[in-house]
């Protein structure tokens, strides 16, 4: 049975630490990515989208008084680029209106982010989208994502029958780091999983998992 996202808020806030949370992406969440964030030390991720409301404060009362479990706040308006610092201030003082489990999001791309976000708005968690993206491993103190995450990464994939064009696309992401963009080009290019690998091994040793 997996644990239920109250008792993982026990669970973290006894260690001392955040909540580490994968936000919900319409195209890039499917299982592939979710099982390896999880190798990665992420807590809880998501499959679905989650609209926000404009009245927020009013609409947290709203939620509170329907008995939802936790609430999960973005610094940034739907209008708002990602290129717009998130509100932390007004993050903390939403925190301040309910007494539920509170999650922040936006600009997340390390774990000293994660922890520097949390003691700034006093939430109880924080949720990563475009950084885990970047970095699987984010979570788990890696500042670049790991060869070993790229080799599970893959064999995810091919367990899972995920599409080659979106492992490309989680490749070009994650590899942003340790990549040129004259090497991804060729990435791109790849017509198949036997074409992607190959890339792959051209430029680092896959690690092929034992099971």
């Amino acid at each position: 049975m997996m644990p239920s996202p109250l008792s993982l808020f026990e669970k973290t806030k006894a260690e001392g630490r955040p909540l580490y949370v994968s936000g919900p992406m319409v195209r890039y969440s499917k299982l592939p990515f979710r099982l390896l964030v999880q190798d990665y030390k992420v807590d809880l991720t998501y499959t679905p989208m989650i609209l926000a409301h404009d009245e927020t404060i009013k609409f947290i009362k709203i939620v509170e008084a329907a008995g939802v479990d936790y609430i999960t706040i973005h610094g940034r308006l739907r209008n708002q680029r990602s290129s717009t610092p998130p509100n932390f201030e007004a993050i903390k003082m939403l925190r301040a209106q309910t007494t539920l489990p509170v999650l922040a999001n936006g600009d997340v791309y390390s774990l000293e982010d994660a922890h520097r976000i949390t003691k700034e708005t006093g939430v109880d968690g924080v949720m990563a989208a475009r950084g885990l993206l970047e970095n699987p491993a984010l979570f788990a103190g890696f500042d670049k994502t790991p060869i070993e995450a790229v080799s599970q990464f893959i064999h995810y994939a091919v367990q899972g029958g995920m599409r080659h064009e979106l492992v490309v696309h989680h490749l070009s992401e994650m590899m942003g780091g340790v990549t040129t963009k004259r090497e991804r080009a060729g990435l791109a290019v790849c017509n198949d999983m036997v074409d992607v690998v190959d890339w792959l091994d051209s430029r680092c040793k896959l690690q092929r998992p034992l099971v």
